[in-house]
């Protein structure tokens, strides 16, 4: 097994977190009419929800392998990883309500 430098493997997931991030949106990708903001309706709104929640966790991270390696605080970091919890929650609230007005 090869030996692995810490600091390497914390730059090296730092890298891919920033692709992923850069990427942008799967409905701007897929979607001419999203990046020009024309539309609307519920679909847009659990998208944004989606992508919302997706960026709140590729941020959190982000800041966690930037603490890793000494640039951000532990509470930059704890306030990341809330946020992204609560966003997520809020995100499966959704998903509750929406389950629950189709059975009804």
């Amino acid at each position: 097994m090869a030996d692995v430098n810490f600091s390497t493997a914390a730059a090296a997931y730092a890298k891919g977190i920033g692709g992923a991030a850069q990427s942008g949106s799967v409905e701007s990708q897929t979607r001419p009419d999203a990046a020009n903001g024309v539309g609307g309706g519920f679909a847009d709104l659990v998208n944004d929800a989606l992508s919302a929640a997706r960026n709140s966790g590729l941020k959190a991270e982000g800041d966690a392998t930037k603490a890793l390696q000494g640039d951000v605080s532990l509470h930059e970091v704890v306030t990341s990883v809330t946020s992204a919890e609560i966003t997520l929650q809020t995100v499966v609230a959704m998903r509750d309500r929406v389950i629950s007005a189709y059975n009804d």
